[in-house]
């Protein structure tokens, strides 16, 4: 029998029974669907990670607090060992800055902070952070109005800040917001100027949505502590990154009494951690969504073991007439897989719609790659040959005088 007649007789069988097909068709809709979205979200989640490291500049070298090793996945069990010891302190941002001056464009250092801002009856929660003059010059901010933090901001610890775009939007709306007062963790603050929108899509904290003050404040009257969460350096071209890094690692050692407390990475580096880490969430999340399609196979097999029973007599009369066991076992075995891949046909359908949807909606790209839905196919075919060689094994096996007797 050929590929078409075999074909042909399974759309017959699934277009007769259209409820039964469809409840089966469900569980691998729903499946491929997930599978896909989850896998869309991680790409989605990496690109515009990698975007926004690329807006500060592929000449980037960060220090962080803590001897970390990102190659470790226990590294990432808890937030501690992420984020690292305050090991760094402004002694080590000044002997850089001096050490470093001539040969790269910018060091910075940034103190997080946490806590709400508040205007008038207005209260928000956007990043909050202390930095010094240097770090405009190297960043994703722009300045639009005003001024940024000086050196004599820094010098006497004044209570001055500099908005996003988005937290002048979320605070202020329409209203001028340069000279006005808000209110930084119970503290009056002055606002000096204001960012240009940055058109970043957070992932989590982000710059346009922020309030930046002197690091000095911030150690002061926030964090109550001379350390800092992160030094940021600029180098002024990508041939000189590595060597930078090394000196950069000189420096701290020597500082550090040769204690390795801190931890250096480049931009390649940041975006290989990103992507282990975003690699193994994906799985994770496919791997919980992929649940579903075990459940659809499953439903796939039931409803071919059914289907077995109902046209024994079909298969009886078939093989009376000539048809082989390979035959009968061809037939069956392509209704399953034609079964499933109608499921992982419309699942990828319906996760591109909902892809697009969720992206128009949330402002953040889920990418549907072209890998992910060649894996669905896979996966769909697979599906439908896993679950449904048993029931077609049985039907193949049947005895045709045994098959006709059935009623």
């Amino acid at each position: 029998m050929h590929f078409y007649e075999n074909l042909k007789i399974a759309i017959k069988a699934i277009i007769a029974n259209k409820v039964r097909t469809f409840l089966t068709v469900l569980g691998i809709v729903i499946g491929v669907g997930a599978v896909i979205l989850m896998m869309a979200l991680g790409q989605g989640a990496r690109d515009e990670i990698v975007s926004e490291l690329e807006g500060l500049g592929s000449n980037i070298i960060v220090v962080l607090p803590g001897d970390i090793d990102f190659q470790d996945s226990s590294a990432f069990s808890s937030g501690a060992q992420v984020f690292g010891d305050a090991t760094l302190t402004s002694d080590d941002l000044d002997k850089l800055k001096e050490s470093l001056e001539d040969k790269v464009k910018t060091v910075s250092g940034v103190v997080i902070a946490s806590g709400k801002v508040e205007y008038r009856n207005k209260s928000k929660t956007p990043l909050i952070f202390g930095t010094d003059e240097s770090f405009i010059k190297g960043q994703t901010l722009t300045l639009d109005k005003g001024r940024f933090i000086s050196k004599n901001d820094m010098r006497q610890k004044r209570k001055v800040a500099f908005l996003g775009f988005e937290a002048v939007e979320n605070l202020f709306g329409t209203e001028n917001p340069l000279e006005k007062e808000i209110i930084v963790n119970g503290d009056n603050y002055q606002v000096i100027g204001v960012a240009k929108d940055t058109g970043e899509i957070a992932i989590g904290p982000s710059y346009n949505n922020s309030v930046a003050i002197p690091a000095t404040t911030a150690q002061k009257y926030i964090q109550k502590a001379d350390t800092v969460d992160r030094i940021l350096i600029d180098a002024k071209t990508p041939a000189e990154i590595e060597t930078i890094k090394t000196e950069v690692e000189k420096i701290l050692l020597r500082s550090h009494g040769g204690e390795k407390d801190f931890s250096i990475l480049t931009e390649k580096e940041i975006i290989s951690v990103l992507d282990s880490v975003l690699g193994i969430l994906t799985a994770f999340l496919a791997g919980i969504a992929s649940i579903s399609l075990l459940v659809g196979g499953i439903g796939i097999m039931n409803i071919m073991l059914v289907s077995v029973t109902e046209r024994t007599k079909e298969i009886g009369i078939r093989k009376a007439v000539g048809a082989t066991n390979r035959n009968i076992l061809v037939q069956f075995l392509t209704e399953a897989i034609l079964i499933s891949l109608l499921g992982g046909v419309t699942g990828v359908v319906i996760s591109i719609l909902a892809s697009i949807i969720i992206s128009n909606s949330v402002g953040f790209s889920l990418s549907v790659t072209l890998n992910s839905v060649l894996l669905a196919f896979l996966v769909s075919v697979s599906i439908g040959v896993f679950f449904g060689v048993a029931p077609a094994i049985r039907a193949s096996r049947l005895d045709p005088i045994e098959a006709l007797r059935h009623e």
